[in-house]
């Protein structure tokens, strides 16, 4: 079992209570339902991201009770990393097709209705997301 001694509890850094643990969690399930409208696949990446953080926390937690020295986990890696590229990436890509089919493509094209603005959207929309 683990060591419970002084000597090895004093050397584990102080517990920050549940709320600071789950807190980068909670920041990241808030940023991806805001920025799902920009970008449709940062819920599913984030998902991803907390299943595989529950994962490696109960990874860690077998290896704190099964063996008397436990090692520090990695954190989040990859997906965590990767979050602010996707979020960057459907703001290049969003951003440019909300411009398109706004008001001001009317100000060029005083021809082309508000339908077949949005139409055009909806039909970029759907190339971004089969393309993605």
């Amino acid at each position: 079992g683990p060591d419970f001694s002084h000597e090895e509890q004093a050397g584990r850094p102080a517990y920050r209570g549940q709320l600071q643990s789950g807190v980068h969690m909670a920041v990241l399930v808030v940023y991806s339902f805001v920025l799902s409208p920009v970008c449709p696949v940062a819920p599913l990446l984030s998902y991803l991201w907390i299943m595989h953080r529950i994962n490696w926390d109960k990874a860690g937690l077998s290896y704190v009770f099964q063996r008397p020295h436990p090692l520090v986990s990695r954190g989040g890696g990859f997906w965590i990393d990767s979050f602010p590229l996707i979020v960057t990436m459907a703001c290049l890509v969003q951003v440019p097709l909300v411009l398109f089919c706004s008001r001001a493509l009317s100000f060029w094209l005083p021809g082309v209705t508000l339908e077949e603005r949005w139409g055009a959207f909806a039909g970029l929309e759907a190339a971004v997301l089969l393309t993605a």
